[in-house]
Order: C-alpha cells, then structure tokens, then sequence
C-alpha cells in the first residue's frame, strides 16, 4: 500500500473528512501506514493506545512503542507524547524528568503547542 494516503484516509475515517466516520477502517489504516514507518500513522497510534481510543484499550506499553518510532523520525507531537510517559513513568518507563523535560523541550523546538505549554 501507499502509507501516505493510507494515513490521509484513516484520519479521514476517524473524523468524517468526505466520508461516515468508521472508527475501525480508521484503526485499520493507521496500522497499515504505521507498519511502513510512516510517522504521523505511527504518533496517532501511539496517541490512541496511550490514552485507549480509535476501540483500543489503554496500552501505555504501546503508546510508547509507537510514539518512539514517531518521535525518532523527527515528530514534534511524538516527542511530546514521549516526555510526557516519560515524566509519568508509565510502561515501565523509570519516572525521569530529565528525560521527559528533554523530548518535550525537542517537541516545543519542533512546533508542538502541547509541548511549548507544557515548558511554559
């Protein structure tokens, strides 16, 4: 498949962009383009299984596994997504601040507004 427009058509299954919402089509897409390392398929999912949308149960295991292949290509929101398991210490992530402060402050640099919040 075409991970890029296989991205575009997840997000527009989960928002209804031109199309009825359909929550599993829209799971379904992420998953194939974050398989082909596409990185914006690869933050939405670790964005949905960190906080347990798109059907999926929380899985902080999987938020981080999927926001750390987002944010290690360079994804400001991933980055921020990140620090922020890394300052909760979830997934059996050792609670560090240092470690958090340190991808969100790469997050803020990279334009994320959640993260240039969190740094104040």
């Amino acid at each position: 498949g075409h991970a890029w427009a296989e991205n575009n058509l997840a997000h527009c299954y989960e928002t209804g962009g031109g199309v009825p919402v359909d929550v599993p089509a829209a799971l379904r897409f992420y998953q194939r383009a974050a398989a082909q390392g596409h990185m914006l398929a690869q933050c939405s999912l670790g964005q949905a299984h960190a906080h347990g949308l798109l059907g999926l149960r929380a899985s902080s295991t999987e938020g981080v596994r999927w926001y750390t292949a987002a944010a290690e290509q360079g994804n400001a929101k991933a980055m921020w997504g990140l620090g922020v398991m890394h300052r909760d210490g979830v997934a059996g992530l050792q609670r560090s601040q240092r470690e958090a402060i340190a991808w969100i402050r790469k997050g803020a640099e990279l334009g994320c507004a959640e993260a240039q919040s969190d740094l104040g």
